[in-house]
């Protein structure tokens, strides 16, 4: 987050993973300033009464495979296509809603559960399976894998949002800014099949 920091040089920017469940009740709680959550079909409907969401991406989930995957040339595949697949799914405290697999595929093969992203994308990595995640996590993903689109007429997709209190502080509107500014450049890129060294050049 250089684009906040180097606005605000004495900022410190600390992340933090969480269900969404839990980040709302830390905003609320005025233990955060901005949480980013994902919303739509096949999640909860969240009670965002007396907090500020702005929609950061109206998009798809991308499918994420290692960069040998049988998958990792094409451009797009079909529900069909994922059908024998083994899956890295999201673990929680139970009722919490996690990514699992594709979700209007059915009886999904999970090989692995992780709680964390960074585990999930490295079993990716290491073969282990393929998981989901949303646009927005595109910057983040790690060497050795690549995502997919998945043709789907049943899925309408999840829209990725930022919510605040209703009253920003300065550092948290420059954080709500920087993610709004990462939102626009993934709108503007044609990305159906990237690696991180394609992103970066490498």
């Amino acid at each position: 987050m250089t684009e906040v920091t180097s606005g605000h040089p004495g900022l410190a920017i600390v992340l933090e993973e969480a269900s969404t469940p839990a980040l709302l009740r830390r905003l609320r709680t005025s233990r955060l300033e901005v949480a980013v959550i994902g919303l739509g079909h096949g999640l909860p409907d969240y009670d965002l009464s007396g907090l500020r969401q702005t929609t950061l991406l109206s998009g798809d989930l991308l499918v994420v495979v290692p960069d040998t995957h049988r998958f990792a040339g094409r451009d797009a595949v079909t529900v069909l296509d994922l059908a024998r697949e083994h899956w890295i799914a999201g673990a929680g405290a139970a009722g919490e809603p996690q990514f699992g697999a594709w979700p209007t595929l059915a009886e999904p093969h999970i090989a692995h559960t992780a709680r964390t992203w960074s585990t999930r994308l490295g079993l990716v990595a290491a073969g282990l399976g393929i998981t989901v995640v949303p646009d927005l996590a595109l910057p983040a993903l790690p060497a050795g894998v690549r995502t997919v689109a998945v043709t789907d007429s049943h899925w309408p997709g999840r829209a990725t949002a930022v919510v605040t209190r209703p009253r920003l502080s300065a550092q948290a509107q420059a954080m709500v800014t920087a993610l709004q500014n990462q939102a626009a450049d993934l709108n503007r890129v044609d990305h159906p099949v990237m690696s991180r060294d394609e992103r970066s050049g490498g």
